[in-house]
């Protein structure tokens, strides 16, 4: 097994996840901007008032990193008193520490662009798109706000849903900087900086720096046809991809 700062293997990454584990997962809480509760499962099967051709559908459903990236990095650069950051692993290279600042919010921001609400409504199957983040559910707005995302929210800050469907922990930049990330890392830093100073205490609250997400494809039946688990914190699905894989490309 692969350890924290160690990929897993792109194979075991891309693997979909067993019944047993969707399962598990499906009665897991995930909570909205004004902390209401609801299972997982309610985000990608029909609602029971839905008409009989829902069952034809997808449901792309996107787990990122924490809510506010400034916080993972280290002191001095890093917003939290040096005594609350959390501890970095001995063996984690310093550089490592450094993931990217924002990498999961410039993914997000390129991906609302490129996919929008309108774009997923004219497929010729019915589409839907959520985000799911490991930070506390009163952030959710600071999230959609700085990202310019359209599309549901929502927190799993136990994280039971990550570990359910075969996410990991991990401090590993990863050996390629992706598409997505558009800024510098001085920039990046500078601005994470920023806005988790503007959030105060609430700056504690944005998730498990450590914990990485990934990009799961339900169908209307439940069952998950395409993931990609993340193996480092700059491993989302390119958005270019993802648009191809839902029939947006062309």
């Amino acid at each position: 097994m692969a350890s924290k700062n160690e990929p897993v293997p792109l194979s075991e990454a891309n693997a979909l996840p067993t019944r047993d584990a969707v399962a598990a997962a499906a009665s897991l809480p995930v909570y909205d901007a004004t902390g209401q509760s609801q299972p997982f499962s309610s985000l990608y099967t029909p609602r029971p008032s839905s008409s009989s051709s829902s069952s034809a559908s997808r449901h792309l459903i996107i787990f990122v990193r924490h809510f506010f990236c400034g916080v993972c990095l280290p002191p001095p650069l890093s917003p939290l008193p040096v005594y609350l950051h959390p501890p970095r692993p001995p063996d984690t290279p310093q550089h490592t520490a450094l993931t990217g600042a924002q990498n999961c919010q410039d993914f997000i921001r390129a991906l609302s662009a490129a996919i929008t609400p309108a774009a997923l409504a004219a497929l010729p199957t019915r589409t839907t798109l959520t985000i799911i983040g490991c930070g506390a559910s009163d952030l959710i707005p600071m999230y959609a706000h700085a990202t310019h995302c359209a599309f549901p929210l929502f927190a799993d800050p136990d994280r039971a849903i990550y570990d359910a469907l075969g996410m990991t922990r991990t401090l590993n930049l990863g050996p390629r900087k992706p598409d997505y990330v558009v800024g510098g890392m001085v920039a990046n830093v500078l601005s994470s900086v920023w806005q988790g100073l503007k959030q105060g205490a609430a700056a504690l609250k944005g998730g498990d720096v450590q914990q990485v997400g990934g990009e799961f494809l339900f169908d209307g039946a439940g069952e998950v046809t395409w993931c990609h688990r993340m193996r480092y914190t700059r491993d989302h699905t390119e958005v270019e991809e993802l648009k191809t894989m839902l029939g947006l490309s062309g």
